[in-house]
């Protein structure tokens, strides 16, 4: 499945056009490195996330066959750290 449409369905953002813009600015790496949308992942990739505020790194679960709801979507991936940025 494509990067910015897991990111959809397991509501890790709220839109998938949300998850591709920052997928595109750089927000979002895979295995430590940059990625495209189009990215395709896999049980067991580390997703790194950086929010303005927040660094969130996820290991992928399983794929979902479309949309889940926020309960559902937990099984998915998890969380290996979930931080505020610390400003210098």
């Amino acid at each position: 499945m494509r990067l910015d449409r897991y990111l959809d369905y397991v509501c890790l953002f709220k839109t998938r056009s949300a998850a591709t813009k920052a997928i595109r600015t750089g927000g979002v790496h895979v295995a430590g490195r940059p990625v495209k949308a189009g990215h395709t992942v896999t049980p067991g990739d580390i997703i790194t996330i950086r929010h303005p505020t927040r660094i969130t790194e996820v290991e992928v679960c399983d794929i979902p066959a479309g949309r889940v709801d926020r309960k559902t979507a937990r099984q998915y991936y998890r969380v290996l750290k979930d931080e505020p940025l610390e400003w210098a």
